[in-house]
């Protein structure tokens, strides 16, 4: 055995009187016990020549440990309870995998293990001597039906169609997904804004003007920036408006500003 469970508590019980020397002795015992796989059969020299006991306290201390934890065999050797179960326990496991093993795997008569066995494809229509396929037979049309595959990696992909040339939009050349983007910077307004802004009686050029500078500076994205002209065309107000709300408001605020101070108006 190369290794063994210690029990500190078990341990501790039935050595709690032992010095630290004598601890030692007991532990280097154990370990050559559990090496052995059984009782030490040297006499008690050369166990503690073993164990490296060279003065004559450690000699009397390999001594002291034997006499008290170990018995004598009548051959002389000496047995110690714990680990013979330990050992016994250790044997009893490793027969039992063994038999596991054998069970699993049965033995054939030329010694080598069997494997389970498992179902083979079919051969049903395969060629034979006595059947061969005739000349020229194309190797799609065999009847290999145990050699389909289980993914799609063999199959090419469908490449994408490209918009065709001198399309207003990706959207209108095909019915795909797109992604927003930034305003390009080749944009310009379209015959369908001319209408829009002779509608709304505004300036194309100078709407596109403003639609640019405001979306460039905000970073804006779109996935269709035609349309995003058309409703800026249809909502955006004009200057004019806004001068007008804006003066209209502060003239508003300074008039309630005199009513609070109770100021006469002088004008």
């Amino acid at each position: 055995m190369n290794s063994y469970r210690r029990h500190i508590g078990d341990y501790l019980k039935d050595t709690g009187h032992l010095t630290l020397l004598e601890h030692g002795v007991y532990s280097r015992l154990l370990d050559l016990y559990y090496l052995n796989d059984g009782p030490l059969t040297a006499s008690e020299s050369t166990i503690a020549r073993k164990l490296g006991a060279r003065t004559d306290d450690e000699k009397w201390a390999v001594n002291a440990v034997l006499e008290e934890f170990f018995t004598v065999r009548e051959d002389g050797a000496f047995v110690h309870k714990r680990c013979e179960e330990v050992i016994a326990g250790f044997r009893k496991f490793g027969e039992q995998q063994r038999a596991r093993v054998a069970k699993r795997y049965a033995k054939s008569t030329d010694g080598y293990p069997r494997l389970p066995a498992v179902d083979l494809p079919s051969t049903v229509g395969m060629p034979t001597a006595e059947t061969p396929y005739p000349s020229g037979t194309s190797t799609v049309d065999l009847p290999y039906t145990n050699h389909k595959p289980k993914t799609i990696n063999h199959i090419p992909p469908i490449p994408l169609e490209c918009p065709p040339q001198g399309a207003a939009s990706a959207v209108e050349a095909a019915d795909l997904p797109k992604r927003a983007a930034q305003l390009p910077k080749d944009w310009k307004p379209k015959e369908s804004h001319l209408a829009i802004a002779s509608a709304e009686k505004k300036d194309i050029e100078r709407e596109a003007t403003k639609f640019k500078d405001y979306h460039v500076s905000k970073g804006s994205t779109f996935k269709d920036w035609d349309r995003a002209f058309n409703t800026w065309l249809r909502n955006h107000f004009n200057s004019s408006t806004s001068d007008n709300a804006t003066k209209h408001r502060d003239d508003k605020r300074s008039r309630e500003h005199h009513e609070e101070l109770d100021v006469p108006d002088l004008f």
